[in-house]
């Protein structure tokens, strides 16, 4: 008899969200744990005030080991101009994350962290704002 014949979707909504501020240097920061069942991240937006463009690392924690995932430029004032300019980033695809499914998905297992950091220190009184949109199963 196949296996998951039957679609599974989200159980519990997940809008995971992070906020990198000059306070956090280049540490990693908890984005997302993968519920009891695990979990996906269909979406993920960054914007920033900061007036230099950053770079953000990803990884996910096995429960010991943090293992970088890839990295992603968010440009200056990326979602935060008050203009069409400079837009929000839409973090997950497989140009970033080679490797992810077509449409951008993540999954994470349970107990696994997703993590982010930024390369070097945000500028002072600024911050990077994430957002995502996914789901525990």
């Amino acid at each position: 008899m196949p296996a998951n014949t039957t679609p599974i979707f989200a159980n519990v909504i997940k809008n995971p969200a992070a906020q990198i501020l000059p306070a956090d240097a280049s540490a990693y920061k908890t984005l997302m744990t993968g519920g009891t069942n695990g979990s996906r991240l269909d979406n993920l937006i960054a914007t920033s005030n900061d007036t230099s463009a950053r770079v953000l690392s990803f990884a996910i924690n096995d429960g010991a080991l943090d293992h970088p995932i890839g990295e992603v430029s968010i440009p200056a004032t990326a979602g935060n101009d008050g203009a069409a300019s400079v837009k929000g980033v839409s973090v997950l695809n497989s140009t970033n994350f080679p490797g992810l499914k077509e449409d951008g998905s993540l999954y994470l297992q349970s107990t696994f962290i997703l993590k982010v950091k930024s390369l070097t220190t945000v500028t002072a009184a600024k911050q990077i704002d994430l957002v995502g949109f996914g789901g525990d199963f």
